[in-house]
């Protein structure tokens, strides 16, 4: 078969009663080794926000608690991947549904925090907490928030989006943006990056546009009056601009660097750069 799912066993309580008022009511649901081994051939996702209609759309629906212990995802070709845990509560209403307790154990981290999607008019916000299992650039704790409401075509999604990057209770990182969802693609708009207490701001606007290999990626990205004296030990801010166009494993771009300080601090430089899965190269520079 084209997908296979294999479970080792399932805990199943409800109450089934509660048909007579048009509602699905369960108290527990718990899968536990959940294998799925997808053996289709990789083609280019098709990223379609799903309708609900029909008799699905007159029945509302809750778990109390819903668990899954235990579940990978084996695609043809590519390496599996797997989560520890998923619990949440579930909720269906009103062609919405909603997980407001949401956690995922897996080896790289954990995930908690709330999801809401709505399927007559597209919509989906969320609020999560992300514990990566080692700091990343010097941080131990990331928070994403967002509301796409219904977007224009061809958005099918679009809104509102911020990241924030903490070592502990310290914030280190912010960005602000929009993100649009077509489908096949997503994009990025009115991009802010920002380190609290420090001078300076990046900003710039993308494209992530899914294929049936890797991502390709298009970026463009301004910096403006980057404080660089707490990494250097030298007084000076760096401006600038850089582009970057490809894949994860082949990608290409321009860049220019304008640095502004006393004496030899200020500088121009400017060139290209192009780089693969192992390095990259620097084209002729100027400045």
């Amino acid at each position: 078969p084209p997908v296979e799912v294999v479970i080792e066993s399932v805990d199943f309580r409800w109450q089934p009663f509660r048909l007579l008022s048009g509602a699905i009511a369960a108290k527990e649901l718990t899968l536990t080794g959940v294998m799925i081994n997808d053996n289709t051939p990789a083609e280019t996702p098709d990223l379609a926000w799903p309708r609900v209609s029909g008799v699905a759309g007159f029945f509302d629906g809750r778990i109390e608690r819903l668990r899954v212990n235990g579940l990978t995802y084996r695609p043809l070709d590519g390496r599996p991947v797997s989560l520890r845990s998923i619990s949440s509560s579930v909720v269906w209403n009103n062609k919405f549904l909603s997980l407001p307790d949401l956690a995922v154990v897996a080896p790289s981290g954990s995930v908690a925090g709330s999801i809401v999607a709505g399927f007559f008019r597209p919509l989906l916000r969320f609020d999560l907490a992300l514990i990566p299992a080692s700091s990343i650039a010097g941080m131990d704790g990331f928070t994403l928030q967002a509301r796409l409401l219904p977007g224009r075509d061809p958005e099918q999604l679009g809104g509102g989006f911020t990241v924030g990057g903490a070592s502990g209770k310290v914030k280190l990182l912010g960005l602000v943006g929009e993100a649009g969802m077509t489908r096949q693609a997503f994009n990025l708009r009115q991009l802010r990056l920002t380190r609290p207490g420090r001078r300076g701001l990046v900003s710039g606007d993308g494209t992530v546009t899914l294929t049936a290999g890797e991502p390709l990626v298009e970026l463009r990205i301004k910096a403006a009056g980057l404080d660089l004296r707490p990494e250097t030990g030298v007084a000076a801010d760096l401006s600038g601009t850089l582009t970057l166009a490809g894949t994860p494993g082949r990608y290409r771009g321009e860049f220019a660097i304008d640095t502004r300080g006393r004496g030899w601090r200020t500088a121009r430089l400017s060139g290209a750069y192009q780089g693969d899965g192992t390095g990259m190269k620097l084209g002729p520079l100027t400045g």
